[in-house]
């Protein structure tokens, strides 16, 4: 909903009628059984009273009667309106706010002022908000385990890809998702990080779904097997153990370690995806050759995109077959991850593989970016505190993974220009050449070349 569709609401709630709830059945009847309730308790007090005064005609007692019987709806009550007129202010102001996760509204509806890292926007940019990696280290760590679970799932029930493109996960309005996969039933499983929890629907309309915060991966584990159980979904994995983690050697039903689960920081690294799935669609558009989708790697945590040439790499025997289907081509990946504890902070990041000579002593804009030495290759790194609070954050993304493409496409001897598509467009009708400027008063002249025509579709 839109800050407008909150007003709007707001303004409609104000205009009803005193008497237009008791349209509504289900509050007729509370208000009915509230009134019947009312009139008995006011007959016990009466009744109470008046036995009093037949025995010991004590007036502090007789006013004692009326005291008892309120003060528990006055204990229960006060809190009770303070904590709903709360409900409906944060409703409002989080409508009117996307921005800002309702958990940073106290019990008035009134934004929250907190001194955990997670929740200072006071220097956020819209498009890069804050998120540290320690600060949600662990919820990181528990999410990770419960999407590479979820990706296992994927893995074994969606059509093979080339270069595991089949594998990922893509991001959703609400969450990330599995996409439809599997067959008799079609089935998605989608993360909602807006309400944290886990939603599993098939093609004929049945749904199960569970609440994420509070799970360890052990129960998560639990609650997903007997979620497809109830969707009559059959599923096998080869083996439900992590990948390339620490624990990789543990089954996801015996982790009962992983059980932190931060919901305004997982709302927050959900939001941060958004932007970068955007950011580097963007950036895709600029390639018109083979390039990837722009998914969720469940096995690094990261979300990247990348080009291809057309020139087959032969891997060694020795190379795992993940690695030999991801890298059975010549490519330049562009991506963002959330950090590890070998490199602690999020950063933007691009390679070239196979990384040709000299790829590192090319230049990379802007001048904060680096070449850094990574397993025995080099990432062109941009740290994102260096990026989130500058005027265009986002042009800067962009300059730098065009600079790191252009690094690595020079070297390793890819035709640039052949497959140039500025503004996503290949088209060229949809450009004119570059003309003179024209006189003052002669009206607007050509576009420079590569400027946009219009939109082509209406």
């Amino acid at each position: 909903m839109s800050a407008g569709a909150a007003a709007r609401s707001a303004d409609d709630l104000s205009a009803t009628s005193t008497w237009a709830p008791l349209h509504q059945s289900a509050f007729r009847n509370l208000w009915i059984a509230s009134f019947a309730s009312n009139v008995g308790t006011w007959m016990q007090t009466v009744g109470a009273q008046w036995i009093l005064i037949e025995q010991h005609s004590v007036p502090t007692l007789i006013a004692l009667v009326p005291t008892a019987s309120s003060l528990p709806v006055l204990l229960v009550t006060l809190p009770a309106g303070v904590d709903a007129e709360g409900e409906q202010g944060r409703a409002i102001l989080a409508a009117a706010h996307p921005e800002i996760s309702w958990t940073q509204f106290d019990v008035l509806g009134h934004p929250r002022v907190r001194s955990h890292p997670m929740n200072d926007h006071i220097n956020d940019h819209p498009a890069f908000p804050t998120i540290p990696y320690q600060a949600w280290r662990d919820s990181m760590a528990t999410v990770h385990r419960f999407a590479q679970l979820v990706g296992k799932i994927r893995l074994a029930a969606s059509p093979r890809r080339n270069h595991w493109w089949n594998v990922p996960f893509h991001v959703t309005g609400r969450g990330i998702t599995t996409r439809p996969m599997g067959r008799n039933p079609i089935f998605t499983i989608d993360f909602d990080f807006l309400d944290h929890r886990l939603d599993i629907t098939t093609i004929d309309g049945a749904r199960h779904s569970f609440a994420l915060p509070g799970l360890s991966v052990a129960e998560f584990t639990t609650a997903l097997t007997c979620g497809l159980d109830a969707v009559r979904v059959d599923v096998a994995i080869a083996r439900p153990c992590p990948f390339d983690l620490p624990d990789a050697d543990r089954p996801f039903a015996h982790d009962t370690e992983h059980h932190t689960y931060d919901t305004a920081a997982v709302t927050r690294y959900w939001r941060v995806l958004s932007q970068l799935n955007l950011l580097l669609e963007e950036f895709a558009g600029r390639f018109s050759g083979k390039t990837s989708p722009v998914h969720h790697f469940w096995h690094t945590f990261d979300i990247a995109m990348t080009r291809f040439a057309d020139r087959h790499v032969d891997q060694p025997p020795t190379v795992d077959s993940v690695t030999r289907e991801a890298y059975s081509r010549e490519v330049i990946s562009f991506g963002f991850w959330f950090g590890d504890d070998t490199f602690p902070e999020p950063a933007f990041y691009s390679y070239t593989a196979p990384e040709p000579n000299g790829l590192a002593t090319e230049p990379l804009t802007p001048a904060t970016a680096s070449w850094v030495d990574r397993r025995g290759s080099h990432l062109a790194i941009l740290r994102y505190d260096d990026v989130r609070t500058l005027p265009d954050p986002h042009a800067t993304v962009l300059d730098f993974y065009e600079s790191a493409y252009q690094a690595g496409a020079r070297r390793a001897g890819w035709d640039i220009d052949r497959y140039a598509s500025p503004g996503g467009i290949t088209d060229p009708q949809a450009y004119v050449p570059h003309a003179a400027p024209q006189p003052q008063g002669a009206g607007p002249g050509p576009r420079k070349l590569h400027e946009s025509a219009g939109p082509v579709i209406q």
